[in-house]
């Protein structure tokens, strides 16, 4: 989907309008449309019957008595004033009249038009199409953050700064069972970025909230710091081998040198917090070791996964609810 409209067309005047302010008519005109949507000064040309069918806020406004004297019109059509982004309206349009497959990638504009204005407009479905897409993409249980590494491409086109966006959008929102997941992403980000920034594909800048930043740098320090402790997904790092272990001068070695590189990767260091692929990090183990690891390393995971919201100041998995 294009996210451009057509340039300026000549000034749309309303009938019984004589003022001067320039209008913008959007491509979205449909010749035999009966409603004219005004955003800033940007109209759209649809039909009341399509609204009202996808929306009961329109569904209510199209079924009051119209009065004698029914106001401002363009072309005829009566003409509805919002107050609301045009760009957004745009984009809740185009896919109302070109209905979505959730298996079709879109960018995070159209999934920010379809939550926001979905939500404001009740157009139940497209709401529901916006937050699914978000819901697929950002786990809330553990087999669901383990599948996403087997699923086909994600259903919100990824840029570097997306995560930033996500969450101030679910923070607006009300969309919670996603908020742990997406601060986890965050701690990826350079530290920086947390403070200046990161820089979207188009250029300008996403930003965090004072107080998201201080919740990831919180996040940060407990989640790297967690991983190594016993129970969990690397704990295994400080103590030593199993009683079994044939070779357990070059298993501790080989966990004293995992160690250290993992204290020296400042960006990744939450990376053995829940890790996807386990036999990578016991890799250099003997056998003996690997096979007490490996349900250890599972159940660190599964530990970290149940406490990750906690390390956000968030409550618990199961109290995190959505309000959309």
């Amino acid at each position: 989907m294009s996210d451009t409209d057509a340039p300026p067309a000549k000034r749309a005047r309303t009938d019984e309008d004589a003022s001067e302010t320039p209008i913008t008519r959007s491509k979205i005109w449909y010749k035999d449309g009966s409603v004219v949507l005004q955003a800033s000064s940007t109209q759209f040309r649809v039909h009341f019957g399509v609204l009202a069918e996808h929306s009961t806020v329109f569904k209510d406004m199209y079924e009051l008595p119209q009065p004698d004297d029914s106001g401002l019109t363009v072309e005829g059509c009566p003409l509805v004033q919002l107050d609301d982004d045009p760009a957004e309206l745009r984009r809740l349009l185009l896919v109302l009249y070109n209905p979505l497959k959730l298996s079709e990638a879109i960018s995070f504009s159209y999934v920010a038009a379809l939550v926001r204005l979905g939500r404001k407009y009740a157009f139940t479905a497209l709401l529901k199409a916006g937050v699914q897409r978000i819901l697929e993409d950002y786990p809330s249980n553990l087999a669901h953050f383990d599948a996403l590494k087997d699923k086909p491409p994600p259903h919100i086109l990824w840029y570097h700064g997306l995560e930033f966006d996500i969450l101030a959008l679910c923070q607006e929102m009300g969309i919670r069972t996603v908020l742990p997941y997406v601060y986890y992403r965050i701690l990826t980000y350079p530290r920086e970025e947390w403070v200046m920034g990161s820089k979207r594909p188009s250029g300008t800048i996403a930003m965090l909230s004072r107080e998201n930043l201080r919740v990831c740098l919180l996040g940060d320090y407990l989640v790297t710091r967690t991983q190594l402790q016993p129970d969990y997904t690397l704990g295994w790092l400080l103590t030593p081998p199993t009683p079994s272990c044939r070779t357990s001068t070059k298993c501790m070695q080989d966990r004293c040198k995992t160690h250290r590189w993992l204290m020296r990767i400042e960006p990744d260091a939450i990376c053995g917090l829940l890790p996807r692929t386990l036999d990578d990090w016991i890799k250099r183990q003997c056998e003996a070791c690997k096979t007490e690891l490996k349900p250890l390393l599972q159940s660190g995971r599964e530990k970290a996964w149940t406490n990750l919201p906690s390390f956000f100041e968030l409550p618990p998995w199961n109290e995190l609810t959505n309000d959309v």
